[in-house]
């Protein structure tokens, strides 16, 4: 007889058993939000109004088009017999008029939207526990589950139909979910929020008028507001084209524009209908949410956005930067998070006031926080949500598989579609070393701050000696000069903010001036207030701008004493740095001492190019003011000639300073290794006619040379600090700006 053998079965894991209790903590069913009578017919108003705009657009085009047929077919033999060719001019004009009209109007059905931000949708198989887990909340809300669930980097969810207006009259709905919420929230704060957005699901009739005015809103917006590449065809042909084109295309224009008011006018009177609406919704999704996760739950959640929301904003003005650098984060989810850490208690204490202080308006689709934290205090919930075992809460990024892993390769994805960056996996370096990076740099500027008490202006050279990277021949004298032109700095320095505040103020008057000096080169009219001028005369412009560049040079002059006493307190610093004894005494000071060699020969370098752009600063503002003239006299020679000559010697500027950036190194670790200054801030020198290649390329100038110039004196003013310290002298106070002083006297 032949034995048989039983297999246990298989003992529950850890991760399992934890599954087990997130399940249980949704389990059950909170009491339905209702719908009040008044709901149900302002819904039943909004979806009437919202029909009938569409159908009062839609016979506005056949108007339209039937106009266009009838003039085609009726106009031309009365319009020829009784005036001849004017009449067959008028036929041909009011046809093409005609005819645009009526294509601009129907002109969303056939181009395509502007790009959006794109979700990933998640397979049920390789985020099964996720599903699961909607679905719970689901049947805890009284609501269908998602067919779909999609994810993207925002700081946001969002609830909406699977594929738009076919699953408008069906439960196909997705749901989508922010990583960023996943990666801030705990898991009771992100089932709250899937609680609001699933409690859309359950309104059902909230969610299709709500689909609705969307899909009506933004048609008009689309039809009013909306340019692309044929708006840009009609303009050029009204700028570039023969004198008959340029006439009958502004006349098109123009026509074009004021038909353009009807769909702007349906556009508000759409949205004022379904604001209350819209409002009246979310605040029963916030009822769905506090009674699943508790009002206090609703309360830090709403509190905790605002932070997420501000740290995701900063993630999103860091990649510039990152992307300068050849190095742009992996995982955009975390770096948001991150973020969170730098909301300094001021900046805490703004948002706080901006968030009391903002009230709901009259076109607001979304409630204020203030309303919403008070209808979900009326609520008074304890909440469904209740965690067994050792802890009452979690992270939310327990409910993914694996959440590092799809929130990196979502990141690669918004890069690549959504923004349309060719990156590859090489250039993204993970968030921790990044931020390592940004402590780092932001310790340094605040070292830069303290050190000269006074913020530098931009594009301005600053002052550092050559022998700085030198062994001194007397150390001690070298420190008795740091110490003595510390002194002379700081008595300095209540005239040196007065006069570089009026430095700067002198400064726009020259670039006002010259800018209206170009145009009266040209013969063009100047209005005197748009260039600070009272009479707006020649003669006027011509003294102003003869003044301002003297009192610039003795300003100048003025100035001259706290910086030389700032550049040979920096200058005597770091060469005491190359002394053995006082290397001893600083923290890292060989890996210090090595930095700052290599730092700065760089700095006197990028000091003096500063300097020397300050004349490429008045011509490109000369520029600017004559192509802004283009439009309205682009038939005048002169300004055509003044403009082709300025940028001729700029041209001639760009490609010298191209050249000599050719073979400079860039100062800092970059993710290129042989990275140079000229691929960093002129990468390529356009065509000397590409008027707005040549504008870019000199912003773009500015602003390279600016990033790196601060970011080397604030390494060496960090360094400097360090060798005065060992010298025991005490760091000065970290100053406040102008600004902060100005919002603490309120």
């Amino acid at each position: 007889m032949a034995s048989t053998t039983t297999t246990a079965p298989p003992q529950p894991t850890a991760r399992s058993e934890q599954l087990r209790h997130i399940l249980q903590a949704v389990d059950g069913q909170i009491e339905p939000v209702p719908l009040t009578t008044g709901y149900r017919w302002a819904m039943a108003f909004v979806a009437f109004g919202m029909a009938l705009l569409a159908l009062l657009y839609a016979a506005i085009v056949f108007l339209a088009g039937w106009f266009v047929y009838w003039h085609a077919a009726s106009n031309f033999q009365p319009l020829l017999a009784k005036f001849s060719i004017f009449g067959l001019v008028l036929y041909a004009v009011v046809l093409l008029v005609s005819a645009a009209i009526t294509f601009f109007l129907i002109k969303p059905i056939l181009a395509r939207g502007g790009p959006r931000e794109t979700p990933q949708r998640l397979k049920r198989n390789a985020e099964p526990f996720l599903y699961d887990y909607v679905e719970a909340i689901s049947r805890a809300v009284h609501a269908p589950a998602p067919r779909s669930i999609r994810v993207d980097c925002a700081p946001n969810a969002s609830a909406g139909y699977r594929k738009g207006l076919w699953s408008m009259f069906s439960n196909d709905m997705t749901l989508s979910i922010g990583l960023t919420l996943a990666k801030g929230l705990s898991l009771r704060q992100l089932s709250g929020v899937l609680a609001h957005e699933l409690g859309h699901f359950a309104q059902q009739g909230g969610m299709r008028v709500s689909y609705l005015t969307h899909l009506v809103y933004f048609w008009f917006v689309r039809t009013a507001c909306e340019r692309d590449q044929w708006d840009e065809w009609l303009f050029r042909q009204s700028v570039e084209g023969n004198p008959v084109v340029r006439g009958v295309c502004y006349t098109i224009r123009f026509f074009v524009w004021l038909s353009r008011w009807v769909p702007w006018g349906l556009m508000v009177l759409a949205w004022v209908m379904a604001c209350a609406l819209l409002r009246q919704r979310e605040f029963d999704a916030d009822r769905y949410e506090a009674r699943l996760a508790g009002t206090r739950i609703f309360e830090s959640t709403t509190k905790r956005l605002a932070e997420l929301t501000l740290g995701h904003q900063w993630a999103m003005d860091q990649l510039p930067e990152f992307w300068d650098e050849g190095r742009l984060a992996d995982d955009l989810a975390a770096l948001s998070v991150a973020n969170v850490k730098y909301i300094t208690p001021d900046i805490r204490k703004v948002l706080r006031e901006h968030v009391s202080r903002r009230k709901t308006g009259l076109f607001d689709t979304h409630p204020s926080d203030v309303e919403r934290v008070q209808s979900a205090r009326d609520e008074n919930a304890p909440g469904l949500f209740h965690l067994s075992g050792p802890k009452d809460d979690l992270p939310a990024t327990v409910i993914f598989r694996d959440f590092d892993e799809l929130s990196r390769a979502v990141t690669l994805k918004y890069y690549r579609e959504d923004v349309g960056l060719r990156v590859s996996k090489k250039r993204l370096h993970p968030v921790q070393d990044l931020l390592q990076r940004m402590d780092e740099e932001r310790e340094a500027h605040e070292a830069l701050h303290r050190y000269f008490q006074v913020r530098i202006p931009v594009l301005w050279p600053l002052p550092i000696d050559r022998r700085a990277a030198s062994p001194p021949h007397d150390a001690k004298e070298l420190r008795d000069d740091m110490k003595a032109s510390r002194q002379r700095m700081l008595d300095e320095l209540d005239e040196y903010k007065r006069a570089s505040k009026r430095y700067e103020d002198v400064e726009s008057k020259l670039f006002d001036t010259a800018g209206a000096l170009a145009l009266f080169d040209v013969g063009l009219p100047v209005r005197a207030a748009d260039f600070g001028l009272n009479r707006g005369s020649h003669a006027e412009a011509e003294d102003k701008n003869r003044r301002a560049r003297e009192a610039l040079e003795q300003m100048a002059g003025g100035m001259l004493a706290f910086e030389s006493a700032a550049g040979q307190r920096l200058s005597c610093a770091l060469q005491l740095l190359q002394v053995d004894q006082v290397v001893e005494k600083v923290a890292d000071g060989q890996q210090l001492r090595f930095e700052i060699t290599q730092l700065v020969p760089e700095a006197v370098f990028v000091s003096e190019l500063m300097g020397e752009l300050r004349t490429f600063r008045v011509f490109y503002h000369k520029v600017g003011v004559l192509c802004s003239q283009l439009d309205r006299h682009h038939e005048n020679p002169d300004l055509i000639y003044a403009i082709l000559g300025q940028l001729e010697r700029f041209h001639r500027r760009l490609t010298a300073l191209h050249e000599r950036l050719k073979d400079q190194p860039y100062p800092f670790d970059h993710a290129q290794a042989d990275m140079t200054l000229q691929e960093y801030a002129i990468p390529a020198v356009p065509e000397d006619n590409d008027v707005g290649g040549i504008m870019e390329c000199t912003s773009h100038l500015f602003d390279q040379l600016v990033k790196v110039q601060v970011r080397l004196f604030a390494r060496l003013a960090a360094a400097a600090e360090k060798v005065e310290e060992a010298f025991g002298l005490e760091r000065l106070p970290q100053p406040k700006d102008d600004d902060d002083k100005a919002e603490e006297s309120e």
